[in-house]
């Protein structure tokens, strides 16, 4: 089989994994938390394009419109909020070729969400050469 479409059917996989394992509604999420994000966060992504690695540990994330990172996007214990249609990229990092988009959880068991309030975003794009890293306190993708 040739290698693109191995990686391009394994990275479908990845998403949908991700997408049915976590079956429940996390409790920390409410109509609250969608009325918490009419203002923009300090970590609000528009239509941006960034190329060095990113971190981000139990902060709020907006993503709106075209947002790629070119590099290694690891999210801990975060809330991250997707408009309506947003769609997030992640590239190989120019140096090495590679990158990981990771969804982790913090040390006390805090997992990272990812929910939109007012229409469903349009993909979460993982390339060629980029790998997906969850763990167990990762929430549930919505």
């Amino acid at each position: 089989m040739n290698n693109t479409i191995f990686r391009t059917i394994h990275n479908v996989f990845m998403i949908v994994a991700l997408a049915f394992l976590f079956t429940s509604f996390p409790d920390h999420i409410s109509a609250q938390t969608c009325s918490n994000f009419t203002a923009l966060p300090a970590n609000t992504f528009i239509n941006t394009t960034l190329n060095t690695p990113l971190t981000l540990t139990g902060v709020n994330v907006r993503i709106s419109g075209n947002v790629t990172f070119n590099n290694d996007v690891t999210f801990i214990g975060c809330i991250i909020f997707m408009e309506p249609n947003a769609t997030v990229t992640i590239n190989p990092n120019q140096t090495t070729g590679l990158s990981t988009f990771s969804l982790l959880p913090t040390a006390l068991g805090v997992g990272t969400t990812i929910f939109a309030c007012n229409g469903m975003w349009r993909a979460i794009n993982i390339t060629s050469n980029t790998a997906v890293s969850y763990a167990y306190g990762v929430e549930k993708i919505l």
